[in-house]
Formats: structure tokens, C-alpha cells, sequence
């Protein structure tokens, strides 16, 4: 990289009295060039010049030196200064030309990188007008709004510095003006861990400098864009982008296993949740069962209870009726004497079943069959059988559900007899859930809600 110097010259004449005062010893030391370094500083530096350097290393052009460059450097130790030292014109120019490259020497030693630190009684003006810029480009280079500054406040400057470098005795008055700027990170740098930021730098440059990519160099400072600012430290070493690719690592790793976890978690949930609802249902189904036994039971107690009721008041109605019994009949039957239809048109030990074994006692078989007791006038009248509401002897009877005793299924008898006052004896069976054969008188009032059926 080039570097342009400022030289503030003398007369040689003041070079020469200055050489009268201090007459030096010279010595040599060895120095490694850092990033930043001038030939004109490290003459100042060291107390010798451009050309003692040069000299000293074979340098060909004073204005290319590299970091990591090993100099000579020639030193010179001072004897003693005269007791009367000539008091020339040209020695009160050098004075002053000394005085005035101390004040440049402290003015830009205070710069670091570009970076000067705001000392008591500074302005943005006086800053920009020290430093050869202007006040909104400090500004602009450090985000400040106004003209308020502070003291110790460090601010970016310049992309590089200005320096002083002494001239030769054979080089003429002149201005030389001296500016470097970074174009990238020097081998001693690439060797650090760290680097800051300088105005000018992009990720692409750093990371080419410190053999690095950008990814990799992102994953090492935590960045998820490519915005990069002045001043910002930057970790660059390959131990850095390790760590940060182990923390990665391990940051997924700890993902996965929180997920899987997660996913156990939720799956161990929604087994709890289906074990619950299968057994929530598993109790609303066994109370559902419950409940309709419960009903079913209950349906069969009320039933059994009515049966028996209705037998107890066809009981009572047979004694009532048994005192009151005329004694005159209109007709009788014969008595059953045990025939049984072979046909089997009805379960055995039903009333339909002794209704049709009586019939066919008697001669009169029925024509086929003939359903349930309610449904026995339906069927007769499809025969082309007479049936009326008025009893017979010898007629079959059906007595609808709720008639006389009878069930939902309606009940049959025999009408074996038939009295004055239009009640019927009837011969039956398993009215009432009594077995075998049974007599009662039904009341002449109940006729007209029975069919007689004559076979």
C-alpha cells in the first residue's frame, strides 16, 4: 500500500546548527514492523532518519514497508550539548521547526486507526479543520445529530492518520502530504483473534483476509446480515468459528431433543386423553346398560303386578258372581274331555292353544291359524266365520288387551254357558298365569267389548 508523508522542512543551515548541538552515537536495534508503522515515525522514534533506516535495510521505496517486516534500526544516543550553543538565526528556525513537529508529533499520536479521542476544549470544527475534514462528515462517521461532544468521547476521524516524516539534508523546503489507508488486515493481524472495524470494510474483505468465509465469519460474531460498523471487534480466528459451529451444534442437538421430547410429551398426552375418553365411555355405555336392565326389570314388576291384580279382582268378581248365580241357565256345553288338534297351531299350554283343542273336541276344528287372542276376530271374519258381539254357547270369545284381564296380547275362551241376565260362563287357560283349566263368569256389560267368534 502506498503512503503519501507530510515533511515540514527546514533550511539547511538550521539542519546544520541543529547537528552542531548533539553530536550522536550510533547504535543499532532490531524492530518488527507493526500494522500503522512509517519510516517517518519510527525515525522519530527511535532518534535517527528516513534515510539511516533505509540505509541500514536496503529499503527501496520508503513509502512500501510491510507488518511483520524485521528492520535495523541505526540509533543514536546524545552526548552532552556544548556549554554555549550558537545562538543563529538558522538555530532559533530549527527551534521552532522542532516545536512545530512535537505539536504534529502529539496531535496525531492521539489518533489511533482514525479514531481521536475528544480532548478539553475541542469542537467538531476545530477536529475537522486539525484533521483536514469537515464537521458533518465526523458526524456522519459517528452517528452524531448535533455539535455536542465530550471528553474521552472517541471519534472516527479518518480512514487512516497524517503524519510527519524528517527530510535529508539534501531535499529541498517542501510539503510532502502523507496518508495511508487499510486496504486490508496486515499478517500480524491475521494472527490475532480479534479485529476491529474500520470505515471502508465488508465481511467479504475481512473474511478473505483472516482465510475465512462470510458464513463462517457470521457464525463466529452472531451476525444474521452482512451490516458491519466502525469500531465494531470481531472475533476472526479459526477457534472462534470452532466454538461457534460446536455452540451451534450443540444449540440443534438441544433442539431435537427438546422436539422429541415435545412430541413424546404430546403423544403421551393424547394417549392419557383417548384412555380417558375410552373409559368415560366405557362407563357411559355400562350406565346406559344399567339403565335399560333397571327399566326392563322395573317394566316386569309393574307388568307382574297388574297380572296379579287383575287376577285378584277376576277372583273376586267369581265369588260375587257365584252368590249372585241364578240358578236358570240358557245352555250349556258338555265338559272338555282332553282333545288335542294335532295340527299344533298354537304353544302348548297358551289359551289359544285350549280354545283350539276344545273346538276340535267338539267337532269344530278351527280353519287354520288364527294369530295372537286379539286378532282372532280379524282372522275368523278372513275365514268367513260369524262374529258378534253377542255370547253363544259353544262360541269362541277374544278378549282385547285390558278387557277382563286380559294382556297385550289380548286373551280367548270357550263359552260353555250363558245366563239371563246376558253374563257368560267361559271355560280358559292360563288366564292370569294360573295353569290348567279355569271357570269364570264374565258380566253381561264386557259383551259388547268382546268378539264371538262361531266356528
Amino acid at each position: 500500500m502506498k503512503h503519501k508523508k507530510l515533511v515540514v522542512g527546514t533550511s539547511l543551515a538550521a539542519t546544520a546548527a541543529i547537528a552542531a548541538v548533539t553530536a550522536p552515537q550510533v547504535n543499532a536495534e532490531s524492530y518488527t514492523v507493526k500494522f500503522g508503522d512509517t519510516l517517518s515515525e519510527l525515525a522519530l522514534q527511535f532518534n535517527t532518519t528516513i534515510e539511516e533506516i533505509r540505509d541500514a535495510n536496503n529499503i527501496q521505496d520508503i513509502n512500501k514497508i510491510f507488518a511483520g517486516e524485521t528492520f535495523e534500526i541505526p540509533t543514536a544516543t546524545k552526548e552532552a550539548a556544548p556549554q554555549h550553543p550558537v545562538q543563529t538565526q538558522e538555530v532559533k528556525e530549527t527551534a521552532a521547526v522542532e516545536h512545530h513537529e512535537e505539536v504534529q508529533k502529539d496531535t496525531h499520536s492521539a489518533l489511533q486507526n482514525g479514531v481521536y479521542t475528544v480532548l478539553a476544549g475541542d469542537t467538531l470544527n476545530r477536529i475537522a479543520e486539525e484533521f483536514g475534514t469537515t464537521a458533518q462528515a465526523i458526524r456522519d462517521l459517528n452517528g452524531i445529530q448535533g455539535d455536542l461532544i465530550f471528553v474521552g468521547q472517541p471519534l472516527q476521524v479518518k480512514v487512516g492518520l497524517v503524519s510527519t516524516a524528517k527530510v535529508s539534508d539534501d531535499q529541498d523546503d517542501e510539503v510532502i502530504a502523507e496518508e495511508y489507508a487499510k486496504d486490508a488486515p496486515s499478517t500480524e493481524q491475521a494472527a490475532t483473534s480479534e479485529y476491529t472495524v474500520v470505515p471502508g470494510d465488508t465481511l467479504t474483505k475481512i473474511a478473505e483476509a483472516y482465510g475465512l468465509n462470510v458464513e463462517e465469519l457470521q457464525l463466529a460474531n452472531g451476525l444474521d446480515s452482512d451490516f458491519i460498523y466502525a469500531g465494531q471487534v470481531l472475533a476472526v480466528s479459526p477457534q472462534a468459528v470452532s466454538q461457534a459451529q460446536k455452540s451451534q451444534e450443540k444449540a440443534e442437538q438441544e433442539r431435537q431433543a427438546q422436539a422429541v421430547q415435545e412430541k413424546a410429551a404430546q403423544e403421551k398426552a393424547e394417549q392419557e386423553r383417548q384412555a380417558q375418553a375410552a373409559q368415560e365411555k366405557a362407563e357411559q355405555e355400562r350406565q346406559a346398560q344399567e339403565a335399560q336392565e333397571k327399566a326392563a326389570q322395573e317394566a316386569q314388576l309393574r307388568e307382574e303386578a297388574r297380572q296379579k291384580e287383575a287376577a285378584r279382582q277376576a277372583r273376586e268378581a267369581q265369588k260375587k258372581e257365584a252368590v249372585a248365580q241364578p240358578t236358570a241357565k240358557i245352555a250349556q256345553h258338555g265338559p272338555y274331555n282332553g282333545s288335542v288338534d294335532p295340527r299344533n297351531l298354537a304353544p302348548a299350554g297358551q289359551c289359544t292353544a285350549y280354545v283350539i283343542n276344545r273346538l276340535y273336541g267338539l267337532g269344530r276344528p278351527v280353519p287354520g291359524m288364527m294369530g295372537n287372542a286379539n286378532e282372532w276376530g280379524a282372522y275368523a271374519a278372513q275365514y268367513g266365520l260369524a262374529v258378534s258381539n253377542h255370547p253363544q254357547v259353544g262360541t269362541a270369545v277374544s278378549f282385547p288387551a285390558g278387557v277382563a284381564g286380559a294382556s297385550s296380547y289380548g286373551h280367548v275362551g270357550f263359552v260353555e254357558a250363558v245366563y239371563p241376565d246376558g253374563s257368560f260362563q267361559i271355560s280358559e287357560m292360563n288366564y292370569a298365569g294360573v295353569s290348567g283349566v279355569n271357570y269364570r263368569t264374565i258380566p253381561a256389560a264386557v259383551a259388547s267389548s268382546c268378539q264371538f267368534i262361531n266356528f
